[in-house]
């Protein structure tokens, strides 16, 4: 049938082709419209829960749709800054405050911080 483009209409994307007699790309008739509901999946770092700071900071940027240097403002770090983090680096003490703020929760501490004050308890 030819070449289909997508158009959004009220929630459901409407796919229009190249006219089958004329080989024409100008949208079909009416009566050639087909109408689906898309499902896109979900992001892959949405689908498991975060255990660090950083999958934590990640997951939330992925949330908002928000770009690692649009984060990088918000925090007054750099984009290679929360690359870093999301990577697994320790977020410097002086982020602490703005990335909770971020989040708007304080995440469970990181498994080596909870060894750390066990370990320093006995």
């Amino acid at each position: 049938m030819g070449l289909f483009l997508a158009q959004l209409e009220k929630g459901a994307h409407i796919l229009r082709g190249v006219c089958p007699f004329t080989n024409n790309p100008q949208f079909l008739p009416p009566h050639f419209n087909i109408t689906t509901r898309l499902k896109l999946p979900q992001h892959p770092d949405l689908e498991k829960e975060p255990l660090t700071l950083g999958e934590h900071l990640r997951r939330k940027r992925i949330e908002l749709g928000l770009k690692q240097k649009d984060l990088a403002a918000r925090l007054g770090g750099t984009a290679s800054t929360v690359w870093s983090w999301e990577h697994g680096w320790k977020i410097g003490k002086r982020y602490y405050p703005k990335v909770i703020d971020f989040l708007g929760y304080r995440p469970a501490p990181e498994p080596d911080e909870t060894l750390l004050s066990k370990a320093t308890e006995n």
